[in-house]
């Protein structure tokens, strides 16, 4: 996808930089309960900057990660360089388009950046490569909100800063198209970059996820669901009923599981 904030990495990487230990440790908490076995061996699909593989990394994992972007695959890379983590390595991909060459006993995609692939076909074509990239028993975990009951008067809006630049980013779905399957949403930046503003303003189209669509998805790419937790790592019962009013909820797929939840 070409849009100016993935084509702006340092600014991404400070508007989107909280604090990675929180994540980390939810995702630790979600691979240990479902995966079974050892886990230390991660992949992350559209790993933008880098930051969680930077966790993981620092944690002992040994950790792949891919984007389609060249200018985020660039700055992960470089940010990860200098033998500080070599156990790191990040390549250029699509989510569509990995070709693993080793096994890996978990993966994991975050902040609903699957939804750039907004046809089924590209969807199950991604699940199937995943799965195909985890060990037997291996575990999926996606991050993605579903479609709101109503959609929220307001967009989230937070503030960032790093070595002397200030993100302030407004991010908010403006529209729900319930028939063709999209989010649309609009996403605005405002930086100061040491004394230097600009503004990166733009909108985004992603999939609109109905819960049973997104399992159905990942089933026919060989991954069964076998739990849902909200944002804080909270399990949620099976009766559930799924929309954008709890979040991004966390969705864990098992390889060659036919589901449980």
């Amino acid at each position: 996808m070409d849009c100016s904030l993935y084509n702006a990495p340092r600014y991404y990487d400070i508007a989107f930089g909280w604090d990675p230990a929180g994540e980390a440790r939810i995702l630790e908490d979600l691979f240990a309960r479902y995966a079974g076995g050892e886990v230390r061996r991660l992949l992350e699909p559209a790993c933008g900057s880098g930051r969680l593989l930077r966790a993981f990394a620092e944690r002992g994992y040994r950790v792949l990660g891919y984007d389609a972007n060249p200018a985020m695959a660039a700055y992960a890379a470089e940010r990860s360089s200098g033998g500080a983590h070599p156990d790191l390595e990040v390549r250029r991909a699509g989510m569509t388009e990995f070709d693993a060459d080793r096994e890996f006993d978990a993966a994991y995609n975050v902040i609903n950046s699957l939804g750039y692939l907004t046809a089924d076909a590209e969807i199950v074509e991604h699940f199937c490569q995943t799965a195909a990239a985890l060990r037997p028993g291996g575990v999926y975990v996606v991050q993605a909100s579903c479609a709101y009951r109503e959609l929220p008067g307001e967009p989230g809006v937070w503030s960032s800063a790093r070595d002397g630049v200030r993100v302030r980013t407004c991010w908010g779905v403006v529209e729900q198209d319930r028939a063709r399957r999209l989010s649309r949403e609009r996403c605005r930046l405002e930086i100061d970059d040491n004394g230097r503003t600009l503004v990166i303003e733009e909108r985004h189209e992603l999939r609109l996820w109905l819960s049973a669509e997104l399992h159905a998805l990942a089933a026919a790419g060989g991954l069964g669901v076998c739990g849902v937790h909200d944002e804080r790592g909270a399990p949620l019962a099976p009766e559930t009923e799924l929309t954008g009013e709890l979040g991004n909820l966390y969705h864990v797929f098992r390889k060659a599981d036919c589901g449980c939840w």
